[in-house]
């Protein structure tokens, strides 16, 4: 009878892995997500795992990685986050793997959303029109290859135009999530298939459901259990406001919108950003600080990129804003600064999105 540790020799699948991956953490993540949709089939054995994983990337790979470390994430790792498309009540696709980007889920299986390749380069061309690039074509073919190989990973013309055919983008973890489609319609049906497969409201410790729709762009943010079921049903408030009720509604609704401007999903877009950005050549800073704004110009905790140069947040998005700048206008200050691994590390050790350093625990935060 064969031992387990041949058993792992002779999975093809898994030895593909062991090739296509240079870093080892990158091939754990695609290993247990392999295992979880069935392409690699490994007898479960606790440790056993873990270690036999590492025996057999230890053995072919020059850069090593110890068992402790090993377990350590893989344990780690079981938290959800899973991020994907769904259309028409059903999940189009989904993954665990973090540079597995939303766009390059289309462009590495087209036919799923209604694509091939060269309806992809013909979107890609109308983009470039729109931009007036002087070459269409040329823009069109270098920015495929780009989403192809993931090193860019959205593009909003194309994500948009999937919005208008009814396909929504999600992203969950265990203590956030957020969906994006056409319009609210669209969005409450994808979460329903969400709210069947993971129940977010009944997790421990999740906080927040952000609904992103494009037509009106009006974003709302989802914090309680009843919030959730009742916009699941899509029920209003029963009974007819009274000025009193309609006074609570209104301060509810500007408390929670200076939240989302500075303090609220700001430390998950962060982590978002930088899992999507993770790479080992990756140079950009996790900045975790204080900063003074929204409309009580009150000070909150808040989380951002800083990436040569420039400062990424939920507020100015990918678009960036001059770091100077950024700290002057929002009077940024208190700043704790991670690497893309050490922010991946306390994402997984605290369990959530942050701030992790303790200088923050005395303000209020919806981590």
């Amino acid at each position: 009878m064969k031992s387990f540790k041949h058993h792992i020799k002779e999975s093809l699948v898994l030895m593909n892995l062991i090739d296509k991956h240079d870093d080892p953490f990158s091939f754990l993540a695609a290993a247990m997500d392999a295992i979880a949709n069935g392409t690699l089939k490994l007898k479960t054995r606790g440790l056993a795992n873990a270690r036999e994983l590492i025996a057999a990337w230890n053995k072919s790979k020059k850069r090593k990685i110890k068992l402790k470390e090993a377990v350590y994430y893989i344990a780690e790792a079981r938290t959800i986050y899973v991020k994907g498309w769904i259309k028409s009540g059903k999940f189009v696709t989904k993954t665990t793997h973090f540079t597995h980007y939303h766009i390059l889920q289309v462009v590495s299986d087209p036919s799923k959303f209604g694509l091939n390749k060269n309806k992809i380069l013909k979107l890609l061309e109308a983009e470039a029109k729109s931009m007036d690039a002087p070459d269409p074509k040329a823009y069109a073919k270098e920015e495929y290859d780009k989403l192809y190989s993931g090193t860019r990973d959205n593009d909003e013309y194309i994500e948009k135009y999937l919005a208008k055919k009814g396909y929504c983008k999600f992203v969950i973890d265990r203590t956030h999530a957020s969906i994006e489609g056409w319009d609210e319609k669209t969005c409450r049906a994808a979460a329903k298939v969400l709210d069947d497969e993971y129940l977010p409201f009944e997790m421990k410790g999740f906080k927040l459901f952000e609904v992103n729709p494009y037509r009106p762009l009006r974003p709302k943010y989802i914090t309680s259990k009843y919030e959730w079921y009742e916009w699941l049903d899509g029920k209003k408030a029963a009974g007819k406001r009274t000025k009193i009720g309609s006074t609570m509604a209104q301060f509810r609704e500007e408390t929670l919108k200076e939240k989302a401007i500075v303090c609220g999903d700001c430390f998950k877009w962060a982590n978002d950003w930088n899992i999507d950005h993770h790479s080992k050549t990756a140079k950009h800073k996790v900045v975790h600080g204080l900063v003074t704004g929204g409309p009580s110009s009150k000070t909150f905790p808040h989380a951002w990129i800083e990436d040569k140069g420039k400062v990424y947040d939920t507020n100015v998005g990918n678009k960036g804003i001059d770091l100077k700048r950024f700290y002057k206008t929002l009077n940024a200050r208190d700043t704790v600064k991670y690497t893309p691994t050490e922010a991946t590390r306390l994402w997984f050790k605290k369990g959530h999105n942050g701030p992790w350093d303790k200088s923050f625990d005395k303000w209020p935060t919806t981590k």
